[in-house]
């Protein structure tokens, strides 16, 4: 008799949560994660690796590295606030439109300025040599994109 009253305040409880999530429009995948970086250390992830992106002494393609760096750990400390966790760069696009709540309608501006970043300029400067200036100021102008709907989204 008790185990049928446990049963039933699970699924009540359970229906509960999956509603919240959907309200929120937040994913229905529960995971644990017990070393899940906070909103916090993610900020100051970000502002130590923007520091290091505007530091004119650095050659181009370290602060090119160093603005990714710094805008991933922002996009990550967004999420953090919606206790989401996006684990690695190449999963941004992925969280993002699983949890449209972080950035509502400007997901697809966020995910999109930070895959050209990822996967078109950054590539020419940590792989190759083959960047052109105008490539230099493109980072910086999606990267500062981001920061602004972040700002937004952190006020």
């Amino acid at each position: 008799m008790e185990q049928a009253v446990y049963k039933k305040r699970a699924e009540a409880n359970r229906a509960t949560a999956l509603s919240l999530l959907r309200a929120e429009g937040l994913s229905t995948l529960c995971v644990i994660i017990t070393n899940m970086t906070t909103y916090a250390a993610h900020l100051t992830q970000y502002k130590d690796f923007k520091r290091g992106a505007e530091l004119e002494e650095n050659p181009q393609q370290l602060r090119v590295e160093s603005m990714f760096l710094a805008v991933f750990h922002l996009i990550d400390a967004c999420a953090a606030r919606k206790n989401v966790h996006i684990d690695k760069h190449q999963k941004v696009r992925h969280e993002l439109e699983a949890n449209l709540a972080i950035f509502g309608e400007r997901t697809a501006d966020v995910w999109s300025a930070f895959q050209d970043i990822e996967t078109r300029l950054r590539p020419k400067f940590v792989y190759g040599r083959n960047w052109r200036q105008e490539d230099f100021a493109s980072v910086f102008e999606k990267a500062r994109r981001i920061e602004t709907i972040c700002e937004e989204v952190l006020e």
